[in-house]
């Protein structure tokens, strides 16, 4: 076989190939060390997963029964104990009505300042762009003013660099 036999690695592992083709293998990994490194590994990769699912510990009967206990014992859950839940719902729903009634005016004027403050940002953000689209070829005269400036400090620059100073 003078083909890699990499395909059937898998299935040699298993003992999955038919006599042949397992002859056929074995000889070609006399003479191939790629592919009985590989066999190696699939090998040692095998036996890992074995030795991790040996590990797991699958519940048994007893835990599904214990579930079923619990969930039995809350379904006969009396009637008194519904009632303790309804007396907090009440009590959190008067709470927050009480909170609503006190905080109400506050948080009302909140809300309206700001309503009132995103209505002027958005009214100045609005005539801004009216100004910028109105002045034409606003972009490339800042552009232009920019070069400008740039070219000015440039050669100042240098001509500072150029002079001695005295001292």
């Amino acid at each position: 076989m003078g083909k890699h036999v990499k395909d059937y690695l898998s299935e040699y592992v298993d003992g999955e190939l038919q006599e042949e083709t397992r002859q056929l293998v074995e000889s070609h990994m006399e003479g191939c060390a790629e592919c009985a490194q590989e066999l190696r590994e699939l090998t040692q990769l095998k036996t890992l997963f074995f030795q991790a699912y040996e590990n797991v510990n699958i519940p048994g009967l007893e835990f599904e029964q214990s579930v079923l206990s619990k969930i039995n014992g809350n379904a006969g859950m009396g009637f008194a104990a519904h009632r303790i839940n309804w007396l907090f719902i009440l009590l959190g729903g008067i709470f927050f009505l009480s909170l609503s009634a006190i905080l109400g005016p506050v948080i009302y004027l909140v809300v309206k300042f700001a309503t009132a403050i995103f209505k002027v940002s958005m009214s100045l953000l609005h005539a801004l762009a009216g100004l910028v689209s109105a002045i034409p070829f606003l972009l490339e005269a800042f552009l232009f003013t920019t070069i400008i400036i740039l070219g000015i400090s440039f050669f100042s620059v240098r001509y500072l660099l150029k002079t001695k100073t005295i001292g």
